[in-house]
This record gives structure tokens, C-alpha cells and sequence, in this order.
């Protein structure tokens, strides 16, 4: 858990740094790179003796938090508006679909036996396997009825593209 609150800050960054790069400015993605590196080795630091293992994910959070922030900050600072009220809108309305997701797929996902055995090619993984592959299957489909109730234009363009190639 303490990993999964970064992971919207590496998927934000990766986006920003590409903002720059389309600029040909690679030093600014650096520099943010080398303070966000320097913020998770003192939070790594700080945290891990207080909570082990736990300390250095939450360091690296802190980090994909920094590096997100200031690169954001000087993009912004660099081009003007980028048009994220916009982005925060869209996934604002979306977060009943995102629940949806999440909710049939930790259910499904339940119906694994993610305890048992330690590994290989036996019944039990073949079931987790199956088990894991329905979770995404049913979130997705979940995601996908939500997202088209509540008349999300995204939904709404991948459902068209579909039918076009499906030829309907």
C-alpha cells in the first residue's frame, strides 16, 4: 500500500517528462530526478529504521510525489496552462467507474487461494491464475458499464472505434 500511493505520481511524471523532452529540454528532467533521488534517500533513511521495509516504500512514494510536484511546477512555469483542470474533471466523474473496478475486482479476486503453495505449476496456481484473470475481466467490465452510464465521451469513443471494427 505504501507503494500504490506513488504510482499516479510515476504514471504523472513519466507524462511531464515527455512535456519536456518534446521541448528538447533535457537537463530540467534530470536535475528533478537527481532532488527527487536525494528526497528518497533521506526519507529511506528517516523512515526505514522506524518502519523496515514499509519505510523504504513510502520513501519511494515521497519521491514519485516530489519528483510529480516540481516537475510539474516548472512545465507549467515553462509553457503556461496546461489544462489539468480539465484532466481533474474527467477523472473526477470517472471515479464511480474506478470504484466499480475496484470493488468487483478485489470480489472476484477473493476467490483465489493466494496463500497456498509456494509456487510452480500445480492445481491451486492454475486456479489463481483463472481467478486472477476473471478479477480483471470483471473490473474491467464493470469500469466499462459505469463509465458508459454515466456518459463518459471516452466510453463512449472506444465503444464506437469497437463497433466500427466489429463491423456493427
Amino acid at each position: 500500500m505504501a507503494y500504490a500511493v506513488g504510482l499516479p505520481f510515476v504514471s504523472l511524471s513519466r507524462v511531464l517528462v515527455q512535456g519536456f523532452y518534446a521541448l528538447e529540454d533535457t537537463r530540467t528532467p534530470v536535475g528533478v530526478g537527481v532532488v527527487s533521488v536525494l528526497v528518497f534517500a533521506g526519507a529511506a533513511a528517516l523512515f526505514t529504521p522506524r518502519f523496515g521495509h514499509l519505510g523504504i516504500a513510502a520513501a519511494s512514494s515521497l519521491a514519485a510525489w516530489v519528483n510529480a510536484g516540481v516537475n510539474l511546477l516548472l512545465l507549467r512555469r515553462k509553457v503556461g496552462r496546461l489544462g489539468l483542470s480539465k484532466v481533474a474533471a474527467a477523472v473526477i466523474r470517472l471515479l464511480p467507474a474506478l470504484a466499480a473496478l475496484a470493488a468487483c475486482a478485489i470480489f472476484t479476486a477473493r476467490l483465489g487461494a493466494w496463500t497456498a503453495g509456494a509456487g510452480g505449476l500445480d492445481l491451486v496456481t492454475l486456479r489463481n491464475v483463472g481467478v486472477l484473470a476473471l478479477a480483471v475481466l470483471a473490473g474491467a467490465a464493470a469500469y466499462a458499464a459505469v463509465a458508459l452510464l454515466a456518459g463518459s465521451p471516452d466510453a463512449r469513443a472506444v465503444l464506437s472505434t469497437l463497433r466500427r471494427r466489429l463491423g456493427r
